[in-house]
């Protein structure tokens, strides 16, 4: 991830560990990084694969009266409401530290899906804009990919049921991610038929609302029930990403 955050115009601007007091700095988030999402590893290719949030906050202090037996604290972070929501899916090879490749997303990875990589050198993720995709687990290429109908924040997972292989979704959206929100799992194999599913919106880059988006997309819906061979899963009203959750 960056480790120092990109310029503000109304706060001082710093690397990751700025010192901060008095005046506000803007540097890399808490809310940044990596988070919860599984982080797989191949003895194939000796990578890790890691999911990557960047995100930027206002660190500040406060005053606070020490009072014996409550919380004492005087430092806080707030995001920062323009600054930029993006992400970074990384290889790193566990060998020298250094990375293998990277997919640089316009939206946050680090409280996704994560990933699951197989002994047949595929590796796949979820993506919060819908995306189910296969990624060469040696080389990063994108090999396949098929849209979900909601934020793929969910692990993926791969089993077996009478010598055939599955891999399996949740695709349910995420707050954090602030992707669309849906109710469905998928599973797929080599003989699957299924057609793809209407694209949700894409997570906004910023702390926009997104909201307006959604209800013009969901009018359209109405009118025009989907685009794969079984038409659109059905879809609750009031989806959406609802503001920036999981950032204070």
């Amino acid at each position: 991830m960056p480790q120092c955050a990109e310029p503000q115009p109304d706060f001082k601007t710093g690397c990751i560990f700025e010192p901060f007091w008095d005046e506000p700095v803007a540097q890399p988030s808490g809310q940044g990084g990596t988070n919860w999402s599984p982080m797989p590893y191949s003895p194939d290719t000796g990578y890790f694969y890691v999911p990557g949030t960047i995100r930027t906050s206002v660190f500040e202090r406060f005053p606070r009266q020490y009072r014996r037996g409550h919380i004492y604290t005087s430092g806080s972070q707030e995001a920062a409401f323009h600054t930029p929501l993006a992400g970074t899916f990384t290889a790193i090879d566990s060998n020298t530290n250094k990375i293998g490749w990277q997919h640089k997303m316009p939206f946050r990875m680090g409280g996704g899906s994560g990933s699951s990589v197989t002994a047949g050198g595929l590796l796949f993720r979820g993506e919060s804009d819908g995306n189910f995709v296969a990624v060469d687990a040696k080389t990063g290429e994108v090999l396949w990919k098929i849209q979900t109908g909601f934020g793929a924040d969910a692990p993926p997972i791969v089993y077996e049921v009478d010598g055939e292989q599955y891999v399996a979704i949740a695709t349910g959206g995420n707050s954090i991610q602030r992707s669309a929100t849906g109710d469905a799992v998928w599973s797929f194999s080599l003989r699957g038929e299924l057609g793809a599913a209407w694209w949700p919106p894409t997570p906004p880059p910023t702390g926009l609302d997104f909201g307006l988006f959604w209800r013009i997309r969901s009018a359209l819906l109405s009118i025009w029930p989907g685009n794969g061979p079984e038409g659109h899963l059905e879809e609750p009203s009031g989806q959406g990403a609802h503001g920036d959750q999981g950032d204070r």
